[in-house]
C-alpha cells in the first residue's frame, strides 16, 4: 500500500475501530443478556448494527479509492471528438436514416458520452 495522507490514515483507523465495535455488537446478539432485553431495544440494536455495516462499507470504498490506481483520463476534447464524429450513412443513431454530413448523436449528452468513454477505456 502506498503511503497514505494523514486524513486517509484517520479514515483507516475509523474503519478499524468501527469494524471492532460492530463485531462486538454482533457477538452481543448471541448472549443471554441481549435475549433478556425488551423487543423494542433489540430492534433498535439490530437497526444500529445494520447502519454500522453500511457505514463500514462506505469507509471501505473510500479506502479502496485511496489506494486504487488512477482511472483513465477522459478529456473534454475526447468527448467533443466523439460527439462530432461523422456518422456513417448506414448508422441510424436515433432510428432515422443516415444523412450525409451528419455528426454526433442525440442519444448521449456530453456527461453520458464522458461516462461511456471512461467505460470503454476501462475506468
Amino acid at each position: 500500500m502506498t503511503q497514505l495522507a494523514p486524513h486517509q490514515q484517520r479514515v483507516v483507523a475509523e474503519r478499524d475501530e468501527l469494524a471492532d465495535r460492530l463485531a462486538k455488537l454482533m457477538a452481543f446478539f448471541g448472549t443471554p443478556m441481549f435475549a433478556g432485553l425488551d423487543a423494542a431495544e433489540r430492534i433498535r440494536m439490530r437497526t444500529q448494527a445494520h447502519h454500522m455495516g453500511g457505514y463500514l462499507s462506505i469507509l471501505g470504498d473510500r479506502i479502496e479509492a485511496f489506494t486504487a490506481p488512477a482511472g483513465p483520463v477522459v478529456t473534454d476534447e475526447m468527448v467533443s471528438r466523439f460527439l462530432t464524429w461523422p456518422v456513417p450513412a448506414n448508422v441510424y443513431p436515433d432510428g432515422t436514416p443516415g444523412q450525409p454530413g451528419r455528426t454526433g448523436t442525440n442519444l448521449l449528452s456530453a456527461p453520458q458520452a464522458e461516462a461511456m468513454l471512461r467505460h470503454v477505456l476501462g475506468g
